[in-house]
């Protein structure tokens, strides 16, 4: 874990965010500026092409992202596909409304130097209250300084990309998403 580069989400734009998400063949500049991403790992559905040479050492190097393709049949999109609102084009709504989507499950890492700077405190000070507000639970935050990245025990987020992943860094192509939360009882 210690060698994992992770960054930090800064005031980008959704599209960008999920630029960098799911662009596969390239990585975006943010990548490798630290100030740039710190609450979730750029790398973390690319585990084993990216950090091939460190897991073939024996590294312990987890995913923090699973994307994949998803089937979803929300009655909304159903009952607009049945009156004409929307028009089913059979790559990502299909004629009887379900949705054809692109879905990332994002668990956060936190690059502790960059949160701390955005809270306005010292890595110090933030190591020594979430290890007093997690009752002990974490006691490397105060032993292992030179471990830059946390793994926080909150839940994660997870998205639905509707439309071509590839596309998202085109302003002048539309794309749809929605960011779920669990506990959002909104929904």
């Amino acid at each position: 874990m210690g060698l994992l580069f992770i960054h930090c989400f800064s005031e980008r734009s959704h599209t960008e965010f999920l630029t960098f998400l799911f662009s596969f063949q390239n990585h975006h500049i943010a990548h490798y500026t630290q100030i740039k991403i710190s609450s979730f790992d750029p790398f973390g559905h690319l585990v084993t092409s990216s950090f091939a040479p460190y897991l073939e050492k024996g590294f312990d190097i987890r995913p923090t992202i699973a994307v994949t393709r998803a089937h979803i049949d929300l009655p909304e999109c159903r009952d607009a596909v049945r009156t004409g609102r929307l028009v089913a084009d059979g790559t990502v709504l299909m004629p009887k409304g379900q949705s054809i989507v692109s879905k990332a499950a994002i668990e956060p890492v936190w690059y502790l130097p960059e949160v701390a700077r955005r809270f306005g405190c010292t890595e110090k000070k933030l190591r020594e209250s979430v290890f007093q507000m997690t009752n002990g639970m974490y006691p490397e935050l105060i032993t292992r300084p030179d471990i830059k990245v946390f793994l926080p025990p909150i839940g994660g987020m997870t998205v639905y990309i509707w439309g071509d992943v590839n596309t998202i860094p085109n302003e002048d192509i539309g794309e749809s998403l929605v960011l779920y939360s669990p506990f959002d009882r909104s929904r």
